[in-house]
């Protein structure tokens, strides 16, 4: 009996114990993410201005293609739900058009460099989820263009919740640093805009073009462990690793139909090809010169 009530009394200590260590933990985290997303930096927006000829707004579509605010914002630029879940929490891509639920009236230009430059809301928060540290990259005379697309638009009706919740998994994420869903923390504030970046068949210009590429490919474009459990391997897409190996024409072949030199159909889910045949003839050549230049030249054209 003695022997029966030890054993109670130590698992008694036991979950005391736990329960303690779990409500420091939930402290920490919620501490953590409530001091990141009310950090107010700092943004000077200097004016860019935004054409409204039909050639601009055309390069513009293509920019919001290539670039993969289609996959969020829909082709209809009216948003959607990235998560609404209670684990996950709620957070939507926003409908970018002036319909119901969609930007305030009052939306400016300035309000658009905000977000495309910065990763902030009008009150200089932090967004969510928005890879605005990839779109802060990209040349003014683009971000013109991509803004003068969106404002020309029809509008959509789509009413989301505009503020977004985060729940316990990825606040866990967030907290440790496992997920960057924080744009505004990964960006140089004071970065200094290019103006133009010339559209050629160079590194340069392959390295601009594949900024993106690089949240999933790491920053020297030679892959890893997988994103997230049960997501394959990343491949090396450098010199060293299956582009390297590739023809031009087969490099063409694989990004612009998915299917690789060997036959394999990859999965658009796990690589977004339907983004990449989208890509020009000049931009997709000057991707792979970029590629190809690795990682003897890493650095070139790298901001």
């Amino acid at each position: 009996m003695k022997t029966i009530k030890k054993i109670g009394k130590w698992m008694g200590y036991a979950f005391v114990s736990i329960l303690l260590i779990g409500l420091a933990l939930y402290g920490y985290i919620y501490w953590n993410i409530e001091k990141r997303l009310h950090k107010v930096y700092p943004t000077a927006i200097l004016p860019v201005a935004i054409p409204t000829d039909s050639a601009s707004i055309a390069r513009g579509s293509h920019l919001f293609v290539v670039h993969g605010c289609k996959d969020c914002h829909g082709t209809d630029l009216k948003g959607r739900y990235m998560a609404n879940e209670t684990l996950l929490g709620t957070v939507a891509a926003q409908n970018l058009t002036k319909g119901k639920g969609g930007l305030p009236a009052d939306y400016s230009d300035q309000d658009w460099l905000r977000v495309l430059k910065h990763g902030v809301t009008r009150e200089g928060k932090t967004l969510i989820i928005m890879p605005a540290n990839e779109t802060t990259k990209l040349a003014d005379t683009d971000l013109a263009a991509i803004i003068a697309y969106c404002k020309s638009r029809p509008p959509q009706d789509n009413e989301l919740e505009k503020k977004p919740t985060l729940g316990p998994v990825l606040k866990t994420f967030i907290a440790f640093n496992k997920l960057e869903l924080l744009p505004a923390e990964h960006i140089d504030h004071e970065l200094i805009p290019i103006t133009e970046q010339k559209a050629e068949v160079s590194a340069e210009y392959g390295a601009y073009l594949t900024t993106n590429c690089a949240a999933c490919h790491r920053d020297n474009f030679q892959g890893g462990p997988p994103l997230a459990p049960g997501a394959p391997q990343v491949p090396n897409i450098t010199s060293t690793g299956r582009v390297g190996k590739w023809t031009e024409a087969e490099f063409m072949q694989t990004l612009r139909t998915g299917v690789t030199p060997d036959g394999h159909q990859i999965d658009s889910t796990k690589m977004p090809w339907p983004r990449t045949r989208e890509f020009s003839e000049v931009e997709l050549k000057a991707v792979r010169e970029f590629l190809l230049s690795l990682p003897a030249n890493q650095a070139i054209g790298l901001r």
